[in-house]
């Protein structure tokens, strides 16, 4: 296990507390606030004024001190007493007033845990096999290289804005126990002392199966392999679109093989960056016998390569209360036991355990009410309307009710199509929508059937789509054609493929229907005795694409920096070049993005840009002069005008940071800022630009006001106007008049803030 300090940065801490303490005077705008505290690990709630706090546990390990850690969190700053285990290894603690995660995440700082880019548009928790490091069939301890490859990305500039989340798993053998053909990067141990690369995965909307990239991948290319597919996703893939700017969407635009092609760019790239092996030397060994734990825990106490045991613990959809997380800690040392995991199917799994202290180690559990699972036990559910601003159904509270029954089916729950239960890959899935029945809302579940997560993956088919009232009946008749058709030890799986989507519709035609009779019962989900609603939790997202933009450029032009600096040291001057010029052209575009510009096709040309919008600064003019000295420099191979070049470049970087801070005070680049001027203005036509530059134009002008000065803007009609409306209001400013006139929309707007 690595040094707990090394997940752990005290110092942001204390920066993010201060954010909250500015957030709560008005003193930062939201849409800046909330991606940071979602850089941080804090999610809005459903209700007002408490947060869910998300921890970041690679692998899934924890240790006593760890344990006793969060349950403090939960009894000193949580209005509950339950943390969730996540279908990622997370834990989540819910019901924090925000003042108080500053608190939490000093907490889990000293006992080495860290809630930083657990959430957000970065890479996620990575995720390894429950029984990584002790499994018997595994090839390799994928665990000590699941903490490596955290360390390695956690806070990197490159991953701070991607275009979308991040999501890596790491298999120790064939079987793929983590899951590697449902993330956006998936590494599978091979019995020769390879990995083979997965990439473009994933559930929620569109599901894939991830393709492979590489068959036999060597341990000193694992992490630039990894670099490569994350910066491809960060280059390529769409940041308008937010549904369709996941990786398994690059792979579908390039095409399986123009993607690795890509791919190997990028790779041989990389690989210039990281010439030593940055992996501690990884220990192979030899499976012996033993059982497959599959993606889950195991369903008994299982021996471990070691000749120690692990005991598997089922949880109630992952909860934990604090007198189990103090009882854990304290069995922990007491029985000199090594850790407990977390697993992907919410359940905790004790590591380490002496043959002769199982009895003993098993009652104290028992008295802690933790005990082994039993069949029908694999029930997962996301939070859904307990606690999510996304959740359509109380999937939690029917979840509770569910069994996968004798033949210990899969089940998944989830509130909405996003898939945090994986409820594509279960047995038997449902997903939570809003049905409109004789003009009522229906709560309702999407039916998926026969789905598989491991190696050979297979995305479920499409059942029918039911009311939430009948989920249980539903099941139930499910279990039965099961257990009365399937062949000769069939699974569940190829039974449903087999079936097919006809065969299950007219299976459960008399649970989908609805008549205007049964409205009555039908409209009410369960747990609740009010009618049916979806409630409206979301916001403009305007500010939030412009800051996006600009930090993203911003830390794309830091890697490239790193990049660059390698390159120098390594004499490589037509690749040093070509990172010089990316670094000018990003914070340059950027800088002139915020001017409300949209940026040429040529750097040349982005220098004369910025002179014209920005004379005073001259920042055009030494930008082409960069730009000649650079070019100048490559063409004679000139080593000594190349290196004095670079911190020259690096000021012309600091400067445009400091000007796109200046005209965005939300912005924080982590550059000091300067002062800036303010000027008068009255009418101004921005019909002609597209989101979200009309936006960001808008905001310009009316930073140049003074407070109470009045101006009109004309804006496209339709979803243009209505969304620049919302991000003007979230600034502050007051919307005076609306007018709809043909094709234009004429807004009259008072500065305030």
């Amino acid at each position: 296990m690595l040094p707990t300090e090394t997940f752990i940065n005290l110092d942001e801490i204390q920066l993010y507390e201060k954010s909250v303490n500015d957030f709560d005077r008005g003193k930062m705008d939201p849409d800046r606030f909330m991606a940071l505290r979602l850089q941080h690990g804090i999610y809005g709630q459903r209700q007002e004024g408490v947060h869910m706090v998300r921890v970041k546990v690679p692998g899934g390990r924890l240790n006593a001190a760890q344990c006793r850690a969060i349950a403090h969190c939960l009894t000193h700053y949580s209005d509950t007493d339950n943390v969730s285990v996540t279908t990622r290894q997370d834990i989540q603690l819910h019901f924090i007033p925000l003042k108080k995660t500053s608190q939490v995440m000093r907490t889990l700082a000293y006992a080495g845990l860290t809630t930083r880019e657990a959430c957000g548009n970065t890479v996620r928790n990575i995720t390894a096999c429950p029984m990584a490091g002790v499994c018997p069939k595994e090839h390799i301890d994928m665990l000590s290289l699941t903490e490596e490859t955290t360390a390695q990305f956690l806070r990197r500039p490159l991953i701070q804005h991607l275009p979308r989340k991040f999501k890596i798993s790491l298999s120790g053998c064939e079987a793929d126990c983590a899951l590697g053909s449902m993330h956006d990067v998936g590494l599978v141990a091979n019995n020769d002392k390879s990995f083979k690369l997965l990439a473009g995965g994933g559930l929620g909307h569109k599901p894939r199966v991830a393709i492979s990239v590489l068959d036999h991948l060597q341990e000193h290319e694992l992490t630039p392999a990894i670099e490569a597919l994350i910066t491809l996703h960060n280059k390529h893939s769409d940041r308008k679109r937010r549904a369709k700017s996941r990786l398994k969407f690059l792979v579908e635009h390039f095409g399986p093989d123009e993607f690795r092609r890509q791919f190997m760019l990028e790779f041989e790239r990389c690989k210039q960056l990281y010439t030593d092996n940055i992996t501690n030397e990884l220990q192979w060994r030899k499976p012996t016998d033993g059982v497959v734990c599959g993606s889950g825990v195991p369903l008994e106490i299982t021996r471990q390569h070691d000749g120690l045991y692990a005991i598997p613990l089922a949880l109630t959809l992952g909860a934990l209360n604090s007198e189990q997380l103090a009882g854990v800690a304290l069995l922990l040392e007491a029985k000199q036991i090594r850790e407990i995991r977390t697993s992907i199917d919410q359940n905790i799994l004790a590591i380490g355990v002496d043959k002769q202290e199982l009895s003993q180690v098993l009652q104290k559990l028992h008295d802690l009410s933790l005990q082994p699972p039993n069949m029908g036990d694999k029930v997962i559910a996301c939070p859904g309307t307990t606690t999510c601003r996304l959740g359509i159904t109380a999937s939690r509270t029917l979840a509770k009710k569910l069994s996968g029954g004798k033949d210990n089916l899969h089940i998944a729950v989830s509130g909405c199509h996003n898939g945090c239960a994986q409820h594509h890959i279960a047995d038997i899935g449902l997903h939570g929508e809003a049905k409109r029945r004789y003009g009522k809302l229906v709560p309702s579940y999407a039916l998926h059937l026969g789905g598989d997560g491991k190696s050979d993956m297979k995305i479920g088919i499409k059942g029918p789509t039911i009311p939430v009232i009948r989920a249980e009946d539903t099941i139930a008749q499910l279990q039965f054609a099961y257990a009365n058709n399937a062949k000769n030890a069939e699974s569940f799986t190829t039974w449903s493929q087999r079936k097919g989507s006809d065969y299950f519709g007219h299976l459960l035609a008399k649970l989908s229907e609805v008549s205007e009779d049964d409205l009555e019962n039908v409209c009410r989900d369960h747990g609740e005795d009010h009618p049916f609603k979806v409630l409206p939790l979301g916001g403009g997202e305007c500010a939030g694409a412009a800051q996006d933009f600009v930090a993203s450029s911003f830390s794309e032009a830091l890697n490239e920096q790193a990049y660059r600096n390698v390159f120098i040291q390594q004499k490589k001057w037509d690749e040093a070049n070509e990172c010089c010029v990316q670094m000018l052209k990003l914070c340059g575009s950027a800088l002139l993005f915020l001017c409300g510009e949209k940026t040429p096709e040529t750097v040349e040309s982005l220098a004369s840009a910025l002179q014209k919008s920005l004379p005073e600064e001259k920042l055009g003019s030494q930008l082409a002069g960069l730009l000649t000295t650079l070019k100048e420099a490559h063409l004679t191979c000139n080593s000594g005008v190349f290196i004095d070049l670079k911190s020259e470049i690096d000021d012309w970087t600091q400067l445009a940071g400091k000007l796109c801070q200046n005209r965005d005070e939300q912005l924080d680049l982590g550059i000091e800022r300067e002062a800036s001027t303010s000027h008068d203005a009255l009418t101004i036509d921005l019909s002609t630009f597209e989101c979200p530059l009309h936006f960001v134009k808008a905001r310009n002008e009316m930073r140049k006001l003074e407070h109470g000065d009045i101006v009109t803007f004309l804006f496209e009609s339709g979803e243009p106007s209505h969304q620049v409306t919302v991000s003007l209001k979230k600034e502050g400013h007051d919307i005076l008049t609306s007018e709809v006139r043909g094709d234009l929309t004429y807004i009259t707007v008072k500065k305030e803030a």
